[in-house]
């Protein structure tokens, strides 16, 4: 293995000799001469660190690679593919290559063309490649901190031998890298690639029985009618479906990153009412918030809510209660009656005037002096008797 790295190096450098002087070809100029200024100041640096003492094939490939930059002439990435070669980066080296057939239409002779293709095929031994399997598209792939395209990718070209580092990145996901790739001269070489976005998130079905025309909230948020089908972040989320009528329902659910949630959300028709029993004394007129609604006993449904409970009966006192009645609940009350006291104040009265009149009465007597002189009627006192004992 190394003796044939040593030819290939050796090989490498005639070859880069020839094509840099082109002493063969005297009627074709050198590929330094077709270069503009900058590009030839390059084309030297690359040269000296080729050629003296110690190749630096690194240093001269950033020069070699700059060159052509600076002048887009093909024949310059023959010396740039020498380069990647022999630093033992074949498969680069053959990209080189074939490169330079692609772009050097026209200005390749055929020696030129023949010489590319030989040293391709030599080195299509030492090369696999490397299968990028992956359902995120658009997503930028790397290979050894190399750039070398979007997926989907075609299967990408990979030196035999040596370890490998695949990485792929897209915005939103966290980078995906796999270390110590090793390819088979004799297979491809996948690589399954998972994208885990950096905000993770699953598909949620939302159904709702019982109502027709419900809305879906997801954590107080309108989602739009029944049925629901989005995607929603992982974790704990509200999920709530309301409808004018019916009771809300509602579902503290977790969303589990890649599980796919599906729930139902039963509704039923909204209770606002609740049921009273009222009774009072018999024959008692029974009313609900000033409205006759029954005699000594009434049942019945109503509203929700703060109610006043009376009842009235002659000679009672009105009798009256306030509840509170909640929904669906039934209240059970008695309305109590105390009977009116009638006439007292007269007797009383009448009493009292009595009572005083004769103690006047008994006191005139008792208190009158007793040397008062006779009254002197009109009468002749020889008209009446005076056995009675009773004078005028």
């Amino acid at each position: 293995m190394r003796a044939m790295i040593r030819s290939l190096r050796l090989l490498a450098l005639a070859l880069l000799l020839v094509s840099s002087f082109a002493a063969a070809q005297p009627k074709r100029k050198a590929v330094r001469d077709e270069l503009p200024a900058a590009a030839q100041v390059l084309w030297d640096d690359a040269m000296r660190l080729m050629t003296s003492g110690t190749p630096e094939w690194d240093k001269a490939v950033a020069k070699f690679q700059e060159a052509y930059d600076v002048s887009k002439n093909p024949r310059v990435l023959f010396n740039v593919g020498v380069c990647e070669r022999n630093l033992q980066h074949y498969a680069r080296a053959i990209a080189k290559f074939k490169q330079e057939l692609a772009e050097g239409a026209g200005k390749l002779t055929p020696q030129d063309k023949s010489e590319i293709q030989a040293t391709i095929d030599a080195l299509q031994r030492y090369v696999s490649t490397i299968e990028i399997m992956t359902t995120e598209a658009d997503a930028t792939v790397f290979l050894d901190d190399q750039k070398v395209g979007q997926t989907p990718i075609a299967p990408i070209p990979a030196d035999v031998g040596a370890p490998h580092v695949v990485r792929v990145e897209k915005d939103g996901f966290v980078p995906f890298e796999k270390r110590d790739v090793q390819l088979s001269s004799s297979a491809t070489t996948k690589v399954q690639v998972e994208l885990e976005p950096k905000v993770k998130r699953s598909e949620v079905e939302i159904t709702v029985s019982g109502a027709q025309g419900a809305s879906i909230f997801v954590d107080g948020i309108d989602r739009g009618p029944a049925p629901f089908k989005g995607i929603v972040e992982a974790g704990p989320h509200t999920f709530e479906a309301r409808q004018a009528g019916f009771d809300n329902s509602a579902r503290r659910e977790e969303v589990v990153f890649k599980q796919r949630l599906k729930l139902d959300l039963p509704m039923v028709r909204s209770v606002t009412t609740g049921h009273v029993r009222i009774e009072s004394v018999d024959g008692a007129t029974i009313e609900l918030d000033g409205k006759v609604v029954g005699m000594t006993f009434w049942e019945g449904t109503i509203d929700m809510g703060t109610h006043t409970l009376a009842a009235r009966k002659d000679g009672y006192n009105d009798g009256k209660i306030e509840i509170y009645l909640d929904k669906g609940a039934t209240v059970t009350r008695r309305i109590p009656l105390t009977a009116e006291k009638k006439n007292e104040w007269v007797f009383w009265t009448v009493g009292t005037v009595v009572v005083i009149a004769g103690v006047a009465t008994v006191a005139a007597f008792v208190f009158s002096p007793k040397d008062q002189a006779p009254v002197i009627g009109t009468l002749d006192p020889g008209l009446v008797t005076a056995r009675h004992g009773i004078r005028f």
